[in-house]
């Protein structure tokens, strides 16, 4: 069962059984083409094919006729292309469960709003069974995306760019106190609010919103007064494996979360935090004026964001509770707190160290793979789109240094296996969450009999490959270096910079590590 499908079943199966009355027993596909060979106006979607009937023979050429056309439970299937003008921008499903999807990808399929309208309003009250998936939506002029009126749909593999919204939201707008709408692997480049915005890339003026494998990339919201460069929240959100890249914005350069009137919670896993920039607080993440907010940060990792105060995290108001566990904040003044009943930082390597409530943590360099380049003004991932690898490298003092029971259930079942009481199994690349590094003592907390690895710090877990020793995935010349500098060394036995060069575990970085080291070289010494 793949990971798509079973997202759609947790989220849905209520929807469907309520809806099940109203859906054809026999689904229909309608296809849309803009330039298909009838069509005597490619492009054009004023001038149409005399046979248009929807079928793949004698498509629609406006993406709202087959939506028109369709009833629940049938999909609208848009062929590659650009699509523009009447009937291609504001699509309105008007209460239909159906797909729209695009046929090969995001790349292929694309609305151009042309800087009037948006690509799809969602306002009666649709539900999960509603989905949209795999197109790039761009110059949209009140976002890219509008959610409102109790409707829940699902978006699912899209793209959302170069979307503004001079008072309101960038790439999405989601405004709905019903069930909970669900962005699962989409990304959000480009958008812009305006100088009082709020949320370049997402603004969630009531919460409710669940994101899954999504990307905010330099978005930005109006500098010095906006806030969330990526995504702007007022209610509760959910984010699971998600990036927030070079977004800026005047408070909460990647995030900003903001609530006086209900109580909240918000909790992100798996999350990378690089090159966001606030020009007051909160360079990656900001939490301001909540009430009885709770905010969990589980095995992120902020590195390289800017900001006046609190480069990684910044709070600020009558928050109930901050709990930052498993996490990695490597930056300088990294974490600013004000007026919170409870902040908490456990199990996690921070800048500087922590001086408030918490237990386990470490001031050492995380030994990133390849920690961002510094920009000119001396912030990290801010020149050359260089956001570093923030994979861990052998040795790091995060690996097996965390506490499992810290990582969340896996809600949405990731795995597939209908299991969605055990822990997540995945790290933010994909692999696999609880994974034991034998030449790293264990200094975590591990919760056998089924969790007896002890997890990662940060979003990345360490996977470990014998003769990999410099962390690059590859066994090559560059580990041959690193090996023979153990060797050669005063000290040949495998102290704390050279555990994972001995590969036969004897207690000794000798010759007979050397021939391991040969048997799992990939290629030649240089390849």
């Amino acid at each position: 069962m793949s990971r798509m499908f079973t997202l759609r079943t947790v989220l849905v199966c209520g929807t469907i059984a309520l809806a099940a009355t109203t859906v054809a027993s026999a689904q229909t596909t309608w296809h849309i083409d803009d330039d298909a060979p009838g069509d005597p106006g490619p492009g054009d979607s004023t001038i149409s094919d005399p046979l248009e009937d929807g079928s793949a023979a004698h498509p629609f050429d406006a993406i709202q006729e087959g939506i028109n056309a369709a009833i629940n439970g049938d999909t609208v299937l848009v062929a590659d292309g650009t699509y523009t003008g009447t009937g291609n921008k504001d699509l309105d499903l008007a209460g239909r469960l159906i797909t729209a999807r695009s046929a090969n990808g995001p790349d292929v399929c694309i609305i151009d709003c042309q800087g009037a309208g948006r690509g799809f309003y969602f306002h009666t009250a649709e539900t999960a069974a509603a989905v949209v998936q795999g197109f790039t939506v761009t110059n949209g002029s009140a976002s890219g995306i509008r959610i409102e009126q109790n409707s829940s749909p699902t978006v699912r593999n899209c793209v959302f760019r170069d979307c503004w919204y001079l008072s309101g939201a960038g790439g999405a707008l989601v405004s709905t106190s019903g069930p909970p709408v669900l962005f699962e692997h989409c990304t959000f480049v480009g958008n812009s609010t305006g100088m009082v915005g709020r949320g370049g890339g997402m603004w969630a003026t009531l919460g409710n919103v669940i994101l899954v494998d999504c990307v905010f990339r330099e978005n930005s919201s109006g500098v010095p007064n906006g806030r969330g460069g990526g995504l702007a929240a007022d209610g509760w959100v959910t984010l699971t494996n998600c990036q927030f890249i070079q977004n800026s914005s005047g408070r909460g350069g990647g995030i900003d979360i903001s609530s006086t009137s209900q109580p909240l919670e918000t909790t992100l896993t798996n999350c990378t935090f690089v090159g966001n920039h606030a020009a007051n607080y909160g360079g990656g993440l900001a939490l301001w004026n909540g009430y009885a907010e709770k905010l969990y940060v589980i095995n992120c990792t902020f590195a390289g964001n800017g900001a006046t105060a609190g480069r990684s995290v910044a709070v600020n108001g009558q928050v109930n509770q901050i709990r930052l566990r498993n996490s990695i904040f490597w930056e300088s003044d990294a974490i600013s707190a004000d007026g919170c009943l409870v902040f908490e930082v456990s199990y996690s390597d921070v800048l500087g160290g922590w001086a408030g409530y918490g237990s386990n943590n470490v001031d050492a360099d995380p030994l990133f793979v390849q920690t961002p380049d510094p920009g000119p003004d001396g912030e990290w991932g801010t020149d050359d789109d260089d956001h570093g690898d923030l994979h861990l490298r052998p040795g790091s003092p995060c690996i097996d240094a965390a506490h499992n029971t810290y990582v969340p259930a896996d809600t949405f079942d990731l795995d597939g296996d209908r299991d969605t009481s055990e822990r997540m199994p995945f790290d933010l690349g994909g692999n696999p969450r609880f994974v034991d590094d034998p030449h790293t003592p264990d200094t975590g907390v591990a919760d056998p009999p089924t969790y007896p690895q002890v997890v990662d710090m940060g979003a990345y877990e360490f996977q470990a490959i014998p003769g990999d020793l410099n962390g690059d995935f590859a066994v090559d010349l560059d580990d041959f270096v690193v090996l023979a500098a153990c060797v050669s060394g005063p000290d040949v036995s495998p102290s704390a910079g050279c555990n994972a060069a001995d590969l036969t575990m004897d207690n000794d970085v000798d010759l007979a590590d050397f021939a391991d080291f040969q048997r799992r070289c990939t290629g030649p010494p240089g390849n």
